[in-house]
């Protein structure tokens, strides 16, 4: 049993990420509304941005983290493309850690 404890902090954390992501894949958010775009760890800021870019979102401001990115989206697709860029998880920037909304 001791051994579980080990990874108590990453289930923990996964429990407060799930509820957003869920909300806003199930688009009980605004899709038009600003959103913090996750990427791997390891990502850079400015290859985070580049994506983000190249989606056609407006990037806002970085998160706490390089692979962070506050985004405003152009269209309703731009959750989509994200993903296929390689965006982890499309998050309330409030839930994520990014600050108040500007």
């Amino acid at each position: 049993m001791k051994g579980m404890a080990v990874y108590l902090p990453a289930l923990t954390l996964s429990m407060f990420m799930v509820a957003p992501a869920l909300a806003l894949k199930a688009g009980t958010l605004d899709a038009r509304a600003p959103v913090a775009v996750v990427f791997g760890p390891g990502t850079s800021l400015s290859e985070a941005v580049g994506r983000v870019v190249a989606a056609g979102g407006l990037p806002l401001r970085s998160g706490a983290f390089g692979n962070i990115v506050v985004a405003q989206p152009d269209d309703e697709g731009f959750a989509a493309d994200m993903y296929r860029r390689g965006a982890w998880l499309l998050l309330d920037p409030r839930f994520a850690g990014c600050a108040a909304e500007s």
